[in-house]
């Protein structure tokens, strides 16, 4: 086999005698052969080190000048526009926690539920056992993209600071375990070329690093730069285009506003079109789009590029791109970990997903389903089944989900609408004798049919537009689905209130 640039080339083992003379310590003689074989080898070695390793597509780096505190509606619209298509998404939650069966974010500290906490002297040697040996990040990838999922948030650091990525940050991480392999960097290669979106969560507060303090007016100037800045550059820089960060833990009272817009500019450099989680800025108290979890600092220049709503559909918002996560498993404690039998808790109906999800995009947002990868590294049967079954209603209704924003009706009983185009899509989920009546659009409604193309009746009388939904097609679980095409484009309408 000839040797090529990044290939070794097979070589057969040799056995070097040695020889020995009067009064010496016996010495390697290499004859003719032996040295063929040794600069074989080292010419192999070579061509190995001096080829190019299988990277990640570089993402887009900060120009000369750039300024993450000043962004144009145009260009923060572009940056954001991936996320506002996308509409579902998957939270992995899956770290050591996972031998023992708890929630990463809690059982370390606390009673769940009725789990009750762990001693930190088992959960500190947690690490020792993970060795999820079934793990295959292309499988999981795939089971996403046949779910309809867009993007996946994975989590490198939750709040028991495990790293679950081979950092250069002293700490206990994922190369220490059994494991011994970069679960980031893998999910991270499986999504390269898919339909999935790779994106990452990221703790802010530290429950064992010695650097970090919860304590209001501690100094977190030798935290973010010996920790967070470190593991910030090396996430953003060593594992290819990262489309967003979930922010989390910023609720600390020690954690401000002046440290947040730090590391948002820190970051924003290091790849300035990921969008950035609210949660990255200082703790606010809600507002009346949604609760604190979503909300941006209530200063006068929070920063923060999208809302990470949690367990919270929230109001109608178009000001900036928003998602909200749900656990998969129906669990009020949590479960965004796999969690043993024992403690278990169903996972949710295909119809609750997906009722969840036409709240989000009718408000002009999305669904992150939060998923625990079990301790083999495999998806646990019942979720994966559950996965497929939203995969071919997204499938089936995908014109109406994907690349549309809420409106132009605000959210009612009745339903949600989205809009695309010159089209808008009704899901219609309350009837009243098989019609539904609402506002009407100040543009001509050209037609109408059921997304699938049979078609509806309707009429536009008295400020009102009434749709008629055919006998067969009223299935309102989740959502029965008319298709409205205008005589405009939908997204030049201002969002109208609809109480019906």
């Amino acid at each position: 086999m000839a040797l090529g640039a990044g290939r070794c080339i097979p070589l057969r083992f040799f056995t070097p005698h040695f020889v020995s003379y009067p009064g010496t310590c016996p010495i390697l003689k290499l004859d003719s052969i032996h040295i063929m074989h040794q600069r074989l080898l080292i010419l192999s070695i070579c061509a190995t080190l001096g080829a190019p390793a299988a990277s990640l597509p570089q993402p887009a780096q900060a120009q000369p000048g750039f300024d993450a505190f000043h962004e144009s509606p145009a260009a923060y619209a572009a940056r954001a526009q991936w996320l506002r298509d996308a509409k579902l998404g998957v939270f992995l939650h899956w770290n050591p926690a996972v031998n023992c069966g708890g929630e990463i974010y809690s059982i370390m500290k606390q009673d769940m539920g009725d789990m009750p906490k762990v001693a930190p002297e088992i959960y500190n040697e947690l690490y020792k056992k993970f060795d999820p040996k079934n793990f295959n990040p292309k499988a999981w990838v795939k089971l996403f993209e046949e779910a309809g999922i867009r993007y996946a948030v994975v989590v490198p650091k939750h709040h028991d600071g495990f790293a679950m990525w081979a950092t250069k940050v002293p700490g206990r991480q994922v190369m220490d375990t059994p494991f011994h392999r970069d679960y980031i960097k893998e999910v991270a290669e499986a999504c390269n070329g898919s339909s999935v979106q790779f994106c990452l969560y990221y703790s802010i507060l530290d429950w064992v690093s010695p650097k970090y303090s919860a304590t209001q007016g501690a100094d977190l100037t030798a935290y973010k730069n010996t920790v967070f800045k470190p593991h910030m550059q090396e996430l953003l820089t060593q594992y290819g285009k990262v489309g967003c960060i979930w922010f989390d833990g910023h609720w600390d009272a020690s954690w401000t506003h002046d440290a947040a817009k730090d590391m948002y500019s820190y970051i924003r450099h290091l790849q300035p079109n990921t969008l950035l989680g609210n949660r990255i800025d200082q703790k606010s108290n809600g507002s009346k789009d949604c609760a604190w979890t979503g909300s941006f600092y209530h200063g006068a220049d929070p920063v923060g590029d999208y809302q990470a709503r949690e367990m919270d559909v929230g109001n109608f918002y178009m000001d900036k791109a928003w998602d909200s996560c749900y656990n998969l498993r129906a669990n009020p404690c949590g479960s965004w970990s796999w969690i043993k039998d024992q403690y278990n808790w169903p996972t949710r109906t295909r119809d609750d997903v997906l009722g969840k999800l036409i709240e989000c995009i009718g408000r002009d947002g999305g669904l992150l389903l939060g998923l625990g990868p079990r301790e083999d590294g495999t998806i646990d049967r019942e979720d994966a089944f559950a996965l497929r079954n939203i995969g071919l209603w997204m499938k089936e209704n995908a014109e109406a989900v994907y690349g549309t924003r809420g409106g132009p009706w605000m959210p009612g009983p009745w339903g949600v609408s989205t809009r695309k185009g010159h089209k808008v899509f009704v899901f219609a989920q309350q009837l009243k004798d098989g019609k539904l009546t609402l506002p009407a659009l100040p543009a001509k409604v050209l037609s109408a049919r059921m997304l699938e193309g049979a078609p509806v009746d309707f009429a536009e009388s008295n400020g009102s537009l009434t749709i008629s939904i055919p006998r067969g097609r009223r299935n309102l679980i989740p959502a029965a689905i008319v298709e409205l095409a205008l005589d405009q484009d939908a997204m030049k309408l201002t969002p109208i209130a609809s109480a019906t």
